[in-house]
């Protein structure tokens, strides 16, 4: 890959960013600082190699941009997080006040049953962001590869014209040549022409 692999890279990250939200936030947090710390190795490995320089800085501002992106998407997640497990807590408390003594035992199974239930819907969600996040993988993984081949035959393509344009180039510079030297030609041609007819006219006027 090469610098616009690169860009290409940080753009798709923050276009995910953009286009995903609720409920799949966990998934997005979770490929997109994947993606992220894929693209520092990237960047630190073209600036060894030394395939990039002048615009180094700049990709290293865009993935900070990114990664405070990602920080702020973790926090607001987190806090939606502890939002509904204190409306969830406050409820449980609530539904056990309002129950009489009588109905102690009852209470107790309602809040154990509204917690297997909440633990279960908790699984199921769990479950499809694993989904969600090993199909972003692979496409993401996907569009890698792709990329990579794209960069690889537009390479190939460029060292063909290249060498095609060397070979023109020679052809063209013998024609030069040879072009030169006809030239030459037919300017002695033309010298020895002038100087036979000169001798002619000398001869006929000493006779």
């Amino acid at each position: 890959m090469t610098e616009d692999g690169l860009e290409i890279m940080l753009q798709r990250i923050e276009d995910s960013l953009q286009a995903q939200t609720t409920p799949h936030e966990f998934v997005l947090i979770k490929t997109s600082k994947q993606n992220l710390e894929f693209a520092q190795t990237f960047l630190l490995d073209l600036e060894d190699r030394g395939i990039i320089s002048t615009s180094a800085q700049q990709h290293r501002s865009k993935i900070a941009e990114i990664q405070s992106r990602i920080a702020y998407e973790q926090y607001l997640l987190d806090a939606s997080i502890a939002e509904k497990l204190k409306r969830s807590a406050e409820t449980a408390v609530e539904a056990r006040v309002k129950n009489s003594d009588d109905a102690a035992l009852s209470t107790e199974e309602h809040v154990l049953q509204n917690h297997r239930e909440t633990q279960g819907d908790l699984s199921e969600e769990l479950l499809t962001m694993a989904r969600t996040l090993r199909a972003s993988q692979q496409k993401f993984g996907e569009s890698i590869v792709a990329d990579n081949e794209l960069i690889a035959q537009t390479g190939d393509a460029l060292e063909r014209n290249s060498g095609r344009m060397q070979q023109t180039g020679g052809r063209l510079s013998k024609y030069s040549r040879k072009s030169s030297w006809s030239w030459v030609y037919t300017y002695l041609a033309i010298l020895v022409a002038i100087s036979a007819f000169l001798v002619t006219i000398g001869i006929i006027r000493v006779t």
